[in-house]
């Protein structure tokens, strides 16, 4: 696994295929944080569904699964 606890990840804008899997769905409500940068505070390997998590202010439920694809490591720049 790619990212663990405590790792800042950028959610990544995708198309609709993209969104696409078989385990795991992406929800509507889950398109107004692509492109946000978030902490991981769980990974969860107990089913092979389930994916990494944090929590997501104003969601009811509090966080949401990612499927590891469905992040990125955030881009960082240093000014000269």
């Amino acid at each position: 696994m790619k990212f663990k606890v405590g790792d800042t990840v950028r959610i990544k804008v995708l198309n609709e295929r993209e969104r696409h899997h078989e385990d795991l769905s992406y929800v509507y409500e889950m398109l107004k944080y692509q492109g946000q940068i978030h902490q991981i505070t769980q990974v969860d390997t107990r089913k092979k569904e389930y994916g990494i998590t944090f929590p997501q202010k104003g969601n009811e439920r509090n966080y949401w699964y990612y499927k590891e694809e469905w992040l990125e490591e955030p881009i960082e720049y240093e000014a000269f």
